[in-house]
């Protein structure tokens, strides 16, 4: 009787192990990311398979034999957790029968780098930004500091943080005599993309944001850069 009892309480103590384990490894795992950090750490390591806005059109996409995914793929990534997106970065292509070119991250990132990752696919696949910032609700002052003036600098100088990731600044939309020229609809299709015309060649690292800000919200921050940046 003794030797079952053993038995019986070595069973629920390890149940309650394992238990705690697995709850351990979900809350590992859980959504925390913030895409306006991943974007810097996709400008380190991702883009040049994946291509400065996620098309997978990268400069060495022209060395592979399968093409880089294309990150901006809503169908694609709609179907996918963020923990399958987190997986994959941590892991590698190779762990999910998928292209070796995609080198294991989690040997080489922070837990939070990889999340900051999954948040920033997720904006550019159109997907749900994770985070505590309620974007459709933000004004346009509160958009730039939060999101552009990290390549665009806090005055619109072309000085953020991720410009060091960059081949040249970011568009100085502080300077009035760029602006200037430049019509509101011209600006409008630098920011909600495809682009009628690039700035600069730098722009071509910004990704676009017709699928996460309304027509209203895009038209409000051109007005700002007009009126506000470079006035």
């Amino acid at each position: 009787m003794k030797q079952r009892a053993f038995a019986y309480s070595f069973v629920a103590v390890l149940a309650v192990i394992i238990l705690l384990l697995s709850t351990k490894e979900s809350a590992s795992i859980e959504p925390k990311g913030d895409f306006s950090k991943g974007l810097g750490t996709y400008l380190s390591y991702c883009w040049v398979c994946h291509g400065s806005n996620g098309n997978g059109n990268g400069p060495y996409s022209l060395s592979t034999k399968e093409n880089p995914r294309d990150l901006t793929d809503q169908a694609y990534f709609s179907k996918k957790s963020d923990e399958d997106i987190y997986n994959i970065i941590s892991k590698g292509g190779s762990a999910y029968n998928k292209s070796l070119h995609m080198k294991p991250m989690g040997f080489r990132l922070e837990v939070s780098d990889m999340w900051n990752l999954v948040a920033y696919i997720r904006f550019l696949s159109g997907g749900k930004i994770v985070g505590d910032f309620e974007i459709a609700h933000a004004s346009a002052a509160e958009i730039y500091r939060k999101y552009c003036a990290s390549c665009h600098g806090p005055e619109g100088r072309g000085d953020g943080v991720l410009v060091r990731y960059m081949p040249s600044p970011a568009t100085t939309l502080g300077d009035r005599k760029i602006v200037s020229v430049k019509t509101d609809s011209q600006l409008y299709y630098s920011i909600s993309g495809p682009k009628s015309i690039d700035l600069r060649v730098s722009d071509n690292y910004m990704p676009y944001w017709k699928d996460i800000l309304s027509k209203e919200q895009i038209n409000d921050l051109v007005q700002y850069i007009r009126n506000e940046l470079a006035k």
